[in-house]
């Protein structure tokens, strides 16, 4: 009864097409469902346009395992996460999202990693041989201890929402730093992702394979509101990253980040051809 009572429960909803054009990202559920299993309740809903493949296709051409699974037109699908309490909704299906907007849910956009340059192959490559490495000295050390799964996120919007905070006089980056040296001491509202977040950093405290950084284009001056609100939330991520407005790529990829998670296209773009990213849509 006591474990029970302990665990945390997630739920997560992915469309179907993730299956066959995101082998990466549903790798990733797997070992995050593999991870948690004893620790945490971590449920996986499939929504499937009934127009696409048929569904026993679908579901016999992953390791993921659902809770539930739902076939039927966007519109239905649509109203499914509407009335749920998914703590994301992963596709890449601007339909399905498209009749979402407005509606203040954890909608996240998984899109194609980008063709990468020979260069670049050739530096992943050399890369991925050092993780390896690291990797293997961590099983050894760890008696054959799972994946290691690192999530990222950006703060605003994703993890903090100001609301109806910001008025019409901050209109300029020193005028927000400002308005955050002035509200220091005030916590910020929860954003989309506040809900996955929250759960991650329960998970991490139970997992030693699961972790996660928040990685901010956030300067100095804006700085104590933000540790203040994730000490006011009693967040604990494993790294805080700001960054004064500089690319996150490099910060993300020393962080070997399982899944990055910002609503700014630019930052996503700029990391797609390295790690995995969805675009949270807000």
């Amino acid at each position: 009864m006591k474990n029970n009572q302990n665990r945390c429960q997630i739920s997560i909803a992915l469309t179907s097409e993730l299956i066959k054009c995101q082998p990466n990202i549903i790798e990733l559920l797997a070992d995050f469902q593999q991870v948690c299993l004893p620790s945490i309740g971590l449920e996986y809903t499939l929504l499937h346009h009934s127009d696409y493949v048929p569904i026993t296709d679908v579901i016999a051409n992953t390791t993921l395992s659902f809770t539930k699974v739902f076939s039927a037109s966007w519109q239905q699908l649509a109203d499914v996460a509407s009335q749920s309490n998914f703590d994301l909704i992963l596709s890449s299906q601007v339909e399905l999202f498209s009749l979402l907007q407005g509606l203040n849910l954890a909608c996240v956009v998984l899109k194609n990693v980008e063709s990468r340059t020979s260069k670049v192959e050739s530096q992943m490559s050399d890369d991925k041989r050092r993780r390896s490495n690291v990797e293997t000295k961590l099983k050894e050390n760890t008696n054959g201890a799972d994946r290691q799964l690192h999530f990222t996120f950006d703060g605003d919007g994703v993890l903090f929402n100001h609301g109806i905070q910001l008025d019409d006089s901050v209109d300029s980056i020193e005028a927000f730093e400002q308005f955050e040296t002035n509200n220091a001491d005030k916590p910020m509202n929860q954003a989309v992702l506040f809900n996955f977040i929250s759960k991650v950093d329960t998970v991490a405290k139970q997992c030693p394979q699961v972790s996660w950084s928040l990685v901010t284009a956030r300067g100095p001056n804006a700085l104590p509101r933000a540790v203040n609100t994730l000490s006011h939330w009693q967040l604990n991520p494993a790294g805080v990253y700001f960054l004064s407005g500089q690319d996150k790529t490099p910060i993300l990829r020393g962080l070997n980040s399982s899944l990055f998670f910002d609503d700014h296209p630019s930052h996503c773009e700029r990391a797609r051809p390295y790690i995995n990213v969805g675009q949270v849509l807000i």
